[in-house]
Parts: C-alpha cells; sequence; structure tokens
C-alpha cells in the first residue's frame, strides 16, 4: 500500500507518516492554501484526504469508477478539484465542500459530478491540466477534451488524434502540445482544437512535454 511520509526540511527526520491504503502513482494535491490538507488519487479508486496538522490518518472523501494513476489537479479560478479515472470518467469536486468535510469529519462521500457526460473517454493515465477556465484532458485512444472549468456541461472542443496518449500535455501561448505514443508530437489551437503542426520522432513519446521560456523539452523511448 502506498504511504505518505511527513519529512521535517532541514534534518531529514521523518515526523510522521500515513498508510493511504492502497497504491498511490502521484503525489498530493494541497486542498487548502495552508497547505495542511493532502489530497491523494490511489489505485482502488478512493479519493482520500490526510489533515497533517490535527488527523494524521487517511480518510476516503469519494470512491471512483476506475482506478486514479494521473495527478489531480486543482483549479482555483473555478473552486474545484479534477480528477480522471482509468475507467474513463473525469470527475469535479468542490474544493470548499471537500474542505468543509475534512474539517467536521464528516465521512459521508461527495457526490460527484463528470466534467463532460456527453464524451465516453477512454482510460486516461495522464493529467488533466488548465489553461485559464479551461480544463484539457486526454485518455490512451487519442481523444483530447477541453472543457469549461466554469460550465462542466460545456465543451468547446473535441479532438481524435488517432493514437494513445498516455503523457500530460503542456499549453503555452494558447498552444497545446500533445505527446503521442506513436510517435507524433502535435501542437493543437487552444481556441479551436485545430491541429496547427505536427512532427513525428524515430520513438515512441511517453512522458509529458515541459516548455520553459522559448524551449520545448520531450524525452523518447529511445
Amino acid at each position: 500500500a502506498g504511504v505518505m511520509r511527513c519529512l521535517d526540511f532541514e534534518s531529514g527526520v521523518e515526523v510522521f507518516r500515513v498508510d493511504l491504503g492502497a497504491m498511490a502513482y502521484c503525489g498530493p494535491v494541497f486542498l487548502d492554501s495552508g497547505r495542511s490538507v493532502a489530497l491523494y488519487g490511489v489505485s482502488d479508486g478512493r479519493l482520500v484526504a490526510v489533515d497533517s496538522k490535527h488527523e494524521r490518518h487517511a480518510k476516503t472523501l469519494a470512491r471512483l469508477d476506475g482506478r486514479i494513476v494521473a495527478q489531480p489537479l486543482r483549479h482555483d479560478q473555478s473552486g474545484r478539484l479534477f480528477v480522471a479515472t482509468l475507467r474513463g470518467p473525469v470527475y469535479a469536486f468542490d474544493l470548499a465542500a471537500m474542505y468543509l468535510i475534512v474539517q467536521q469529519g464528516d465521512s459521508v462521500p461527495i457526490a460527484a459530478v463528470p466534467v463532460d457526460s456527453l464524451i465516453e473517454l477512454g482510460r486516461v493515465w495522464s493529467a488533466p491540466v488548465s489553461a485559464g477556465n479551461q480544463i484539457i484532458v486526454c485518455d490512451n485512444s487519442g481523444l483530447v477534451v477541453c472543457v469549461d472549468a466554469q460550465d462542466l456541461g460545456r465543451r468547446k472542443w473535441a479532438v481524435d488524434l488517432g493514437g494513445a496518449v498516455i503523457a500530460t500535455p503542456a499549453v503555452r501561448r494558447g498552444i497545446v502540445i500533445v505527446a503521442c505514443l506513436d510517435r507524433r508530437l502535435v501542437a493543437l489551437d487552444l481556441e479551436t482544437g485545430a491541429t496547427l503542426t505536427t512532427r513525428e520522432f524515430d520513438a515512441p513519446l511517453r512522458h509529458s512535454p515541459v516548455i520553459l521560456e522559448d524551449a520545448l523539452f520531450i524525452t523518447t523511448e529511445y
């Protein structure tokens, strides 16, 4: 099972540890600005919270339909937390309601709302990303979906790239960069989803592209 460990920054001494009850494939997202409540998505489909200042144990907030392997996305502008699963649904949770439940000790799961119930997403390995009020999600079939974070039923666009995507996309200057397992790097227009350019490499792209100033870094399989 996954274990959250808190270390003292200066000494490196372990302060406490918490058993999450299932494997955690990604690090925590903090629910509050004070970084006292850590949220984890774990392999059995649970969304769990650890209050590091008060109750140092894992509290189940929701049970989702499918394993969680991608990093959840905290979106402060909409006040929501977006969580993707390997079964396809992408859920949105109200951050204020989650914090209230953690503080009150209420164990009742939060009602989850699908981001876009009109699209049946495939297995989602990559984390959702945000650009302003827009949320972009990719699945392993090559479907890239952009929704409005304020209006969860409003889909801005959806594009089928035809090649599996397991890497989290990067967004910069109105361009969405998507790395595909079929060796293609695709640039999409953030507003319309139109393909701007495509470059093919000699090896699969499994890892997320990283943008630093005017440079784009990618990692090929070999």
